[in-house]
Protein backbone atom coordinates (compact mmCIF):
# COMPACT_ATOMS: atom_id res chain seq x y z
CA UNK A 1 0.00 0.00 0.00
CA UNK A 2 1.34 3.26 -0.97
CA UNK A 3 1.26 5.67 2.01
CA UNK A 4 -1.05 8.77 2.20
CA UNK A 5 -1.90 11.18 5.13
CA UNK A 6 -3.61 13.83 5.82
CA UNK A 7 -2.59 16.56 8.68
CA UNK A 8 -4.48 18.36 11.52
CA UNK A 9 -2.50 21.61 12.75
CA UNK A 10 -3.96 21.73 16.18
CA UNK A 11 -2.71 25.39 16.68
CA UNK A 12 -3.82 26.47 13.71
CA UNK A 13 -6.93 24.22 13.70
CA UNK A 14 -6.58 23.71 10.25
CA UNK A 15 -6.41 19.92 8.33
CA UNK A 16 -3.95 19.61 5.31
CA UNK A 17 -4.04 16.89 2.65
CA UNK A 18 -1.50 14.38 1.38
CA UNK A 19 0.00 16.90 -1.19
CA UNK A 20 0.07 19.50 1.32
CA UNK A 21 2.23 17.16 3.42
CA UNK A 22 4.68 15.91 0.43
CA UNK A 23 5.49 19.48 -0.72
CA UNK A 24 5.86 20.69 2.15
CA UNK A 25 8.27 17.23 3.31
CA UNK A 26 10.30 17.94 0.09
CA UNK A 27 10.44 21.85 -0.26
CA UNK A 28 9.59 23.28 3.35
CA UNK A 29 11.08 24.50 6.10
CA UNK A 30 8.84 21.78 8.30
CA UNK A 31 8.99 17.74 6.87
CA UNK A 32 7.39 14.70 7.90
CA UNK A 33 9.76 14.07 10.32
CA UNK A 34 9.85 17.30 12.39
CA UNK A 35 5.76 16.87 12.47
CA UNK A 36 5.99 13.33 14.36
CA UNK A 37 9.09 14.58 16.82
CA UNK A 38 7.20 15.73 19.69
CA UNK A 39 10.91 17.24 20.96
CA UNK A 40 11.06 19.08 17.46
CA UNK A 41 7.15 20.49 18.20
CA UNK A 42 7.44 21.39 21.69
CA UNK A 43 10.84 23.26 20.62
CA UNK A 44 9.15 25.27 18.04
CA UNK A 45 6.04 25.42 19.37
CA UNK A 46 4.42 23.18 16.92
CA UNK A 47 1.20 20.52 17.81
CA UNK A 48 0.31 18.52 14.49
CA UNK A 49 -1.45 15.21 14.19
CA UNK A 50 -0.21 13.11 11.43
CA UNK A 51 -3.77 10.99 10.30
CA UNK A 52 -2.67 7.92 7.80
CA UNK A 53 -4.97 6.60 4.83
CA UNK A 54 -6.31 3.04 6.35
CA UNK A 55 -6.20 1.42 2.89
CA UNK A 56 -10.24 1.83 2.40
CA UNK A 57 -12.54 3.69 0.59
CA UNK A 58 -16.22 3.84 0.72
CA UNK A 59 -18.87 3.40 -2.23
CA UNK A 60 -18.47 6.89 -3.49
CA UNK A 61 -14.60 6.37 -3.52
CA UNK A 62 -13.89 8.70 -0.66
CA UNK A 63 -10.90 7.47 0.80
CA UNK A 64 -11.24 7.03 4.86
CA UNK A 65 -8.55 8.50 7.04
CA UNK A 66 -7.64 7.55 11.00
CA UNK A 67 -10.08 10.22 12.65
CA UNK A 68 -12.83 10.20 9.92
CA UNK A 69 -16.26 10.06 11.28
CA UNK A 70 -18.70 7.51 8.89
CA UNK A 71 -22.40 7.65 8.96
CA UNK A 72 -25.22 4.84 7.78
CA UNK A 73 -28.57 6.01 7.53
CA UNK A 74 -31.78 3.68 7.76
CA UNK A 75 -29.38 0.35 7.69
CA UNK A 76 -32.00 -1.65 8.16
CA UNK A 77 -33.18 -0.56 4.58
CA UNK A 78 -29.61 -2.03 3.25
CA UNK A 79 -29.17 -5.32 4.73
CA UNK A 80 -29.52 -4.79 8.53
CA UNK A 81 -30.95 -7.50 10.91
CA UNK A 82 -32.95 -6.59 13.78
CA UNK A 83 -31.51 -5.34 17.20
CA UNK A 84 -32.27 -7.65 20.19
CA UNK A 85 -30.72 -7.51 23.94
CA UNK A 86 -27.48 -6.36 23.25
CA UNK A 87 -26.73 -7.79 19.87
CA UNK A 88 -27.27 -6.58 16.65
CA UNK A 89 -26.30 -8.74 12.83
CA UNK A 90 -25.17 -7.58 9.93
CA UNK A 91 -24.01 -10.03 7.46
CA UNK A 92 -23.84 -13.29 9.96
CA UNK A 93 -21.44 -10.85 12.10
CA UNK A 94 -22.86 -10.55 15.26
CA UNK A 95 -22.08 -7.30 17.24
CA UNK A 96 -21.89 -7.24 21.46
CA UNK A 97 -23.05 -3.85 22.33
CA UNK A 98 -21.90 -2.54 25.38
CA UNK A 99 -24.29 0.15 26.31
CA UNK A 100 -22.23 3.02 28.70
CA UNK A 101 -18.73 2.91 27.37
CA UNK A 102 -19.16 6.12 25.83
CA UNK A 103 -20.42 8.83 28.93
CA UNK A 104 -24.39 9.82 28.21
CA UNK A 105 -25.03 7.15 25.98
CA UNK A 106 -28.11 5.46 27.30
CA UNK A 107 -28.08 1.83 28.39
CA UNK A 108 -31.14 0.43 27.53
CA UNK A 109 -30.82 -1.16 23.87
CA UNK A 110 -33.86 -3.40 23.40
CA UNK A 111 -35.78 -1.99 20.35
CA UNK A 112 -36.93 -3.03 16.96
CA UNK A 113 -35.16 -1.46 14.23
CA UNK A 114 -31.31 0.67 13.83
CA UNK A 115 -32.08 4.34 12.58
CA UNK A 116 -28.60 5.67 12.39
CA UNK A 117 -25.31 3.91 12.57
CA UNK A 118 -21.81 6.27 13.15
CA UNK A 119 -18.44 4.80 12.59
CA UNK A 120 -15.46 6.84 14.43
CA UNK A 121 -11.73 5.83 12.66
CA UNK A 122 -9.42 5.31 15.44
CA UNK A 123 -5.71 4.92 16.16
CA UNK A 124 -4.70 2.30 18.96
CA UNK A 125 -1.50 2.06 20.04
CA UNK A 126 -0.48 -0.32 17.72
CA UNK A 127 -0.07 0.08 13.90
CA UNK A 128 -2.99 -0.17 12.45
CA UNK A 129 -6.55 1.35 13.34
CA UNK A 130 -9.76 0.40 14.93
CA UNK A 131 -13.44 1.54 14.55
CA UNK A 132 -15.82 2.43 17.78
CA UNK A 133 -19.74 2.25 16.47
CA UNK A 134 -22.81 4.19 17.89
CA UNK A 135 -26.32 2.97 16.58
CA UNK A 136 -29.45 4.56 17.43
CA UNK A 137 -33.02 3.28 16.88
CA UNK A 138 -35.71 4.96 18.26
CA UNK A 139 -33.99 7.51 20.05
CA UNK A 140 -32.33 5.00 22.30
CA UNK A 141 -28.34 4.68 21.87
CA UNK A 142 -26.10 2.31 22.27
CA UNK A 143 -21.92 1.73 21.38
CA UNK A 144 -19.56 -0.63 20.73
CA UNK A 145 -15.32 0.07 20.97
CA UNK A 146 -13.25 -1.10 18.81
CA UNK A 147 -14.66 -3.54 16.41
CA UNK A 148 -12.39 -5.38 14.22
CA UNK A 149 -11.62 -4.20 10.67
CA UNK A 150 -13.63 -6.50 9.11
CA UNK A 151 -16.35 -5.13 10.72
CA UNK A 152 -15.19 -1.78 9.82
CA UNK A 153 -15.51 -2.89 5.96
CA UNK A 154 -19.29 -5.14 6.27
CA UNK A 155 -20.59 -1.28 7.24
CA UNK A 156 -18.54 0.51 4.80
CA UNK A 157 -19.90 -2.45 1.66
CA UNK A 158 -23.61 -1.30 3.41
CA UNK A 159 -22.74 2.37 2.21
CA UNK A 160 -21.53 4.09 5.09
CA UNK A 161 -20.13 7.44 4.33
CA UNK A 162 -17.31 10.00 5.55
CA UNK A 163 -19.40 12.87 6.92
CA UNK A 164 -16.42 14.84 9.14
CA UNK A 165 -13.65 13.95 11.20
CA UNK A 166 -13.27 14.21 14.66
CA UNK A 167 -11.06 17.42 14.58
CA UNK A 168 -13.27 19.37 12.83
CA UNK A 169 -16.81 17.96 13.49
CA UNK A 170 -16.65 16.38 16.98
CA UNK A 171 -20.14 17.29 17.54
CA UNK A 172 -21.09 14.44 14.91
CA UNK A 173 -20.03 11.73 17.74
CA UNK A 174 -23.06 11.15 19.16
CA UNK A 175 -23.41 11.38 22.76
CA UNK A 176 -19.91 13.29 22.99
CA UNK A 177 -21.07 16.95 23.12
CA UNK A 178 -18.47 17.99 20.76
CA UNK A 179 -15.66 16.46 23.32
CA UNK A 180 -13.38 13.33 23.61
CA UNK A 181 -12.68 13.17 19.76
CA UNK A 182 -9.37 13.09 19.05
CA UNK A 183 -6.73 10.26 18.58
CA UNK A 184 -4.43 8.99 20.72
CA UNK A 185 -0.77 9.64 18.78
CA UNK A 186 1.86 7.03 18.42
CA UNK A 187 5.07 6.65 18.47
CA UNK A 188 6.37 6.93 15.26
CA UNK A 189 9.69 5.06 14.45
CA UNK A 190 10.55 3.57 10.68
CA UNK A 191 13.61 1.70 9.30
CA UNK A 192 14.45 1.30 5.54
CA UNK A 193 16.19 -1.78 3.79
CA UNK A 194 17.97 -0.58 0.44
CA UNK A 195 17.49 -3.51 -1.82
CA UNK A 196 20.27 -2.35 -4.34
CA UNK A 197 22.98 -2.24 -1.26
CA UNK A 198 21.54 -4.56 0.40
CA UNK A 199 21.71 -2.87 3.68
CA UNK A 200 19.37 -2.49 6.36
CA UNK A 201 19.43 1.54 8.26
CA UNK A 202 17.49 2.45 11.13
CA UNK A 203 15.67 5.54 12.33
CA UNK A 204 18.57 7.85 12.81
CA UNK A 205 19.97 6.86 9.58
CA UNK A 206 16.75 8.19 7.68
CA UNK A 207 16.18 11.03 9.96
CA UNK A 208 20.09 12.29 8.90
CA UNK A 209 19.26 11.25 5.04
CA UNK A 210 16.27 13.50 5.66
CA UNK A 211 17.68 16.69 7.48
CA UNK A 212 20.53 16.82 4.91
CA UNK A 213 17.72 16.73 2.11
CA UNK A 214 18.99 14.42 0.22
CA UNK A 215 16.22 11.86 0.43
CA UNK A 216 13.44 12.89 2.05
CA UNK A 217 11.35 10.62 4.11
CA UNK A 218 8.15 10.60 2.40
CA UNK A 219 9.96 10.59 -0.78
CA UNK A 220 11.65 7.01 0.13
CA UNK A 221 8.57 5.66 1.22
CA UNK A 222 6.66 6.30 -1.89
CA UNK A 223 6.62 3.32 -4.89
CA UNK A 224 6.13 6.02 -7.19
CA UNK A 225 9.22 8.35 -6.71
CA UNK A 226 11.60 4.65 -5.97
CA UNK A 227 10.59 3.63 -9.03
CA UNK A 228 11.15 7.32 -10.99
CA UNK A 229 14.82 7.70 -9.42
CA UNK A 230 15.61 4.63 -9.57
CA UNK A 231 15.35 3.65 -6.10
CA UNK A 232 14.98 0.72 -4.10
CA UNK A 233 14.02 1.31 -0.44
CA UNK A 234 11.74 -0.89 1.86
CA UNK A 235 9.73 1.22 4.60
CA UNK A 236 8.89 -0.54 7.21
CA UNK A 237 6.97 1.01 10.29
CA UNK A 238 7.41 0.06 14.09
CA UNK A 239 4.37 -1.41 14.97
CA UNK A 240 3.77 -0.84 18.62
CA UNK A 241 5.29 -3.68 20.32
CA UNK A 242 8.33 -4.28 22.15
CA UNK A 243 9.53 -7.81 23.12
CA UNK A 244 10.59 -8.92 26.95
CA UNK A 245 14.42 -7.75 26.44
CA UNK A 246 12.74 -4.08 25.20
CA UNK A 247 13.41 -5.08 21.45
CA UNK A 248 10.88 -3.03 19.24
CA UNK A 249 9.12 -5.16 16.43
CA UNK A 250 9.42 -3.87 12.99
CA UNK A 251 7.43 -4.94 9.52
CA UNK A 252 9.10 -7.66 8.43
CA UNK A 253 10.61 -9.13 11.64
CA UNK A 254 10.73 -12.59 12.59
CA UNK A 255 10.36 -13.94 16.06
CA UNK A 256 10.50 -17.30 17.07
CA UNK A 257 9.69 -19.15 20.84
CA UNK A 258 10.05 -22.80 21.61
CA UNK A 259 7.50 -24.64 24.03
CA UNK A 260 9.42 -25.17 27.49
CA UNK A 261 7.96 -28.02 28.04
CA UNK A 262 7.37 -31.62 26.38
CA UNK A 263 4.76 -32.46 23.92
CA UNK A 264 3.57 -35.72 21.73
CA UNK A 265 6.26 -36.48 19.25
CA UNK A 266 4.52 -35.37 16.45
CA UNK A 267 3.24 -32.12 18.05
CA UNK A 268 4.76 -28.66 17.15
CA UNK A 269 7.33 -27.44 19.60
CA UNK A 270 8.42 -24.20 17.96
CA UNK A 271 5.93 -21.04 16.79
CA UNK A 272 7.53 -18.69 14.30
CA UNK A 273 5.85 -15.19 13.52
CA UNK A 274 6.27 -13.18 10.52
CA UNK A 275 5.60 -9.74 10.50
CA UNK A 276 4.15 -8.96 7.41
CA UNK A 277 2.80 -5.51 5.18
CA UNK A 278 -0.75 -5.10 5.24
CA UNK A 279 -2.98 -4.20 1.84
CA UNK A 280 -4.25 -1.60 4.89
CA UNK A 281 -2.86 0.60 7.30
CA UNK A 282 -1.36 -1.95 9.86
CA UNK A 283 0.51 -5.30 9.36
CA UNK A 284 -0.40 -8.98 9.32
CA UNK A 285 0.99 -12.10 11.34
CA UNK A 286 2.19 -15.66 9.34
CA UNK A 287 2.10 -18.28 12.60
CA UNK A 288 4.08 -21.19 11.38
CA UNK A 289 4.12 -24.07 13.48
CA UNK A 290 7.03 -26.77 13.30
CA UNK A 291 9.14 -29.41 14.95
CA UNK A 292 12.83 -30.31 15.05
CA UNK A 293 13.16 -27.19 12.48
CA UNK A 294 10.44 -28.71 9.86
CA UNK A 295 7.62 -26.31 9.54
CA UNK A 296 4.45 -28.14 7.69
CA UNK A 297 1.48 -25.39 8.91
CA UNK A 298 1.28 -21.79 8.50
CA UNK A 299 -1.86 -18.76 9.24
CA UNK A 300 -2.58 -15.62 8.44
CA UNK A 301 -3.92 -13.18 10.79
CA UNK A 302 -5.40 -10.63 8.96
CA UNK A 303 -6.14 -7.46 11.66
CA UNK A 304 -5.98 -9.41 14.24
CA UNK A 305 -3.20 -9.33 17.28
CA UNK A 306 -4.67 -11.03 19.93
CA UNK A 307 -2.69 -14.42 19.52
CA UNK A 308 0.80 -12.44 18.44
CA UNK A 309 1.02 -9.89 22.16
CA UNK A 310 0.39 -12.89 23.86
CA UNK A 311 3.24 -14.76 22.17
CA UNK A 312 5.39 -11.34 23.05
CA UNK A 313 4.32 -11.55 26.42
CA UNK A 314 5.02 -15.48 26.74
CA UNK A 315 9.01 -14.29 25.66
CA UNK A 316 8.77 -14.49 21.43
CA UNK A 317 11.99 -12.72 20.33
CA UNK A 318 13.01 -11.27 17.33
CA UNK A 319 15.76 -13.34 15.79
CA UNK A 320 16.19 -11.89 12.43
CA UNK A 321 14.14 -10.27 9.37
CA UNK A 322 13.03 -11.00 6.06
CA UNK A 323 15.63 -9.11 4.40
CA UNK A 324 18.80 -10.10 5.97
CA UNK A 325 17.82 -13.27 6.91
CA UNK A 326 15.46 -14.88 5.00
CA UNK A 327 16.20 -18.34 5.78
CA UNK A 328 14.09 -17.66 8.51
CA UNK A 329 11.24 -17.46 7.14
CA UNK A 330 9.57 -21.13 6.90
CA UNK A 331 8.00 -19.62 3.72
CA UNK A 332 10.77 -18.67 1.96
CA UNK A 333 11.84 -22.58 2.25
CA UNK A 334 11.06 -25.17 0.11
CA UNK A 335 8.53 -27.28 2.20
CA UNK A 336 5.11 -28.94 1.92
CA UNK A 337 3.08 -26.30 4.00
CA UNK A 338 -0.17 -26.14 5.05
CA UNK A 339 -1.21 -22.91 3.86
CA UNK A 340 -4.51 -22.02 5.86
CA UNK A 341 -6.23 -18.46 5.40
CA UNK A 342 -7.73 -15.43 8.35
CA UNK A 343 -8.12 -17.97 10.82
CA UNK A 344 -8.37 -16.45 14.48
CA UNK A 345 -7.65 -19.39 16.60
CA UNK A 346 -5.36 -21.69 16.70
CA UNK A 347 -6.28 -25.45 17.29
CA UNK A 348 -5.69 -28.41 18.84
CA UNK A 349 -5.01 -29.54 22.67
CA UNK A 350 -1.20 -29.02 22.20
CA UNK A 351 -2.23 -25.04 21.93
CA UNK A 352 -4.70 -25.50 25.34
CA UNK A 353 -1.78 -27.30 27.48
CA UNK A 354 0.64 -24.52 25.52
CA UNK A 355 -0.95 -21.38 27.15
CA UNK A 356 -1.95 -23.24 30.65
CA UNK A 357 1.56 -24.54 31.03
CA UNK A 358 3.28 -20.72 29.77
CA UNK A 359 0.85 -19.22 32.22
CA UNK A 360 1.59 -21.09 35.26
Amino acid sequence: MDWKFKVWNRKDKEMEDNTWLHQTDAYGDIGFLDMISPKFCEEHGLDYRILPFIGMETVSKQDIYIGDILRLEKPAETGWEKIRKGHFEVEGLNFKTIPGEVTRIQRKCEVEEIDEVTVVVRQPEHLGFTADVYWRAGGVYGSSSHLANRYLSALIDMGAEVIGNVFENPDLIPGCNGEGGENFSPEWKFRVWDDKLKEMHDFAWIVHEDMEGSIPFLSMASMAVNMDRGWDYRVMPYIGYKTNQNKEVYVGDILMIKYPFELPHNDPDTMVMIIRESETWGFNVNFCLGRDGSFKEVRRLKGFTDHFVEYIRLGAEVVGNVFETPFLDPLSLDTDLCFIEEQEKLPGEWMEEFKQKMLK
